[in-house]
């Protein structure tokens, strides 16, 4: 009989933990039986295409699920103006006073009994791994998984140096057999974290992988830039288009494919259409499977200008068509990935002239290109599927 495994997690909308999830359940549901409990339901299908044997349970199927997402967002990042144009826009511009008033006490309803939710789910459900995606879980799921199961946390996002954050992932995991990192960086810091509290959870870095390494290459014949990412604050796609109006001073062929959906999809387009960008930065919406794959394939350049990231799949996803990338270093999981003047560069203090005219350069120096290309495409065979599956499954055996 099969070993089920149980991955509880926030939402199946976009997003680099979303994408991780969908990918690491559908390579082990060839050996295991698995369920996915997400709290909400945002989309009737998941944009991230899930194997048809994976069972998914939903706790909460309601159309405010992603409007209370964006909403934390606005307010976690201080975006109260932000937050009071959503609200404008979703109830007021409709005169829906009434739908406000019941989404509101629903969305009260949601934060007052998501654990207690998760709890009952997790209850009710026999599994022999669980996977916990999330900070908010690991508790929820040590506590009550089933006697002698296998409990493992997957930490994503990086502490950032911010004590609230590595003390937040910590007082999680005290019950928990393993946390799993996407970092090297992270699995050496939370190794001596939990060696200093005496906790018994093993820490062992596994790396997000590449579904699929693809058959053709980027030809590097144009002057394409690509971004793909969830267009969020953290994500700084707006200090992108900053970028791209350097850039586009100093050479109108260059042409920005900005691809993905998210909370600042609307203040990017109006930032487009002010700058008088609108024919030159290309707003694609979500992409995948081969409306993705065109444009990777029509680009020369990946470019990431995100405050932070743990692990940045995009970067491998981009080095596999042989794009070499530019990030600012301030994005920790860009560093692990991307070697100065090897695959790609890293650009410091966030210098927007100094990231526009590294970029020009390399355009305008095809040999080069195709040289950090070359690299790129190393680079991006370290994070196969079959090598990140076998630690996986590693650690899926301890018990």
């Amino acid at each position: 009989m099969q070993k089920k495994v149980i991955i509880p997690v926030l939402h199946l909308s976009y997003g680099g933990i979303e994408k991780a999830v969908t990918t690491l359940a559908n390579e082990l549901i060839h050996d295991y039986a698995v369920e996915i409990i997400s709290f909400y339901q945002i989309h009737k299908t998941p944009p991230y295409k899930l194997n048809k044997k994976i069972k998914v349970k939903y706790l909460i199927k309601d159309d405010i699920a992603k409007r209370v997402e964006d909403y934390k967002l606005y307010i976690k990042h201080l975006e109260f103006l932000k937050l009071l144009k959503a609200l404008y826009k979703d109830y007021f511009k409709k005169l829906k006073f009434f739908k406000f008033l019941k989404d509101s006490m629903f969305s009260l309803y949601i934060l007052i009994f998501k654990k207690y939710l998760i709890k009952k789910a997790l209850k009710n459900t026999k599994g022999d791994i669980y996977i916990s995606s999330r900070v908010e879980f690991n508790k929820i799921v040590s506590k009550y998984a089933t006697k002698g199961s296998l409990t493992i946390a997957w930490e994503h996002n990086h502490h950032h140096n911010i004590k609230s954050n590595a003390k937040k992932v910590l007082n999680s995991l005290k019950n928990c057999d393993y946390l799993v990192t996407v970092s090297e960086d992270l699995q050496n810091f939370y190794e001596k974290e939990c060696a200093l509290k005496n906790f018994a959870t093993k820490v062992v870095w596994i790396p997000n992988f590449l579904e699929n390494i693809p058959v053709q290459k980027a030809s590097l014949n144009n002057f394409n830039i690509i971004n793909v990412g969830r267009l969020a604050n953290e994500k700084a796609q707006l200090d992108l288009i900053n970028v791209f109006d350097i850039l586009h001073r100093k050479n109108s062929e260059v042409i920005l494919y900005l691809v993905g959906d998210g909370p600042d999809y609307d203040s990017i387009e109006r930032e487009v259409i002010n700058r008088n960008l609108a024919n030159y930065v290309h707003m694609t919406g979500f992409k995948s499977g081969s409306d993705l794959e065109e444009l990777y394939l029509n680009s020369s350049l990946f470019v990431m200008t995100s405050f932070t990231e743990s692990f940045g799949l995009v970067l491998i996803e981009a080095m596999s068509y042989g794009i070499p990338c530019l990030a600012f270093d301030s994005a920790e999981g860009a560093r692990e990935i991307i070697s100065n003047n090897y695959n790609g560069f890293l650009i410091k203090n966030r210098n927007e002239h100094e990231m526009a005219s590294k970029i020009l350069e390399l355009l305008e120096n095809k040999k080069e290109l195709k040289r950090l290309s070359s690299n790129a495409l190393k680079t991006s065979l370290k994070y196969t599927k079959e090598s990140v599956m076998a630690k996986w499954q590693n650690l899926l055996n301890q018990k």
